[in-house]
């Protein structure tokens, strides 16, 4: 199951998605973050990632990094190393 989630990271709301097994019952689950590489978004390989992750059994976040995507920050397409490792952090 997808779910379309926001979450904050240094003052900015970042934009992501939640994957789920399809049979999740609203238990505890195991979780993996997967974030995308630069010039990405999260629709791109770190959903079939998370997807696969589902599917056997855990659930999967990935999102889209600070300035970039769906997420909040200017200027756009930034790629700050210091905010990602805070994106990964909140996430």
């Amino acid at each position: 199951m997808k779910t379309d989630v926001t979450f904050p990271s240094n003052d900015l709301s970042l934009a992501g998605t939640l994957f789920t097994p399809d049979d999740h019952t609203g238990g505890r689950l195991p979780a993996v973050v997967v974030s995308h590489p630069g010039g990405s978004v999260k629709e791109h390989s770190p959903s079939v990632y998370a997807e696969r992750l589902a599917r056997a059994g855990f659930a999967g976040l990935v999102f889209d990094a600070a300035h970039q995507g769906e997420s909040e920050g200017k200027p756009r397409g930034l790629e700050n190393p210091f905010q990602r490792a805070e994106d990964i952090k909140s996430a």
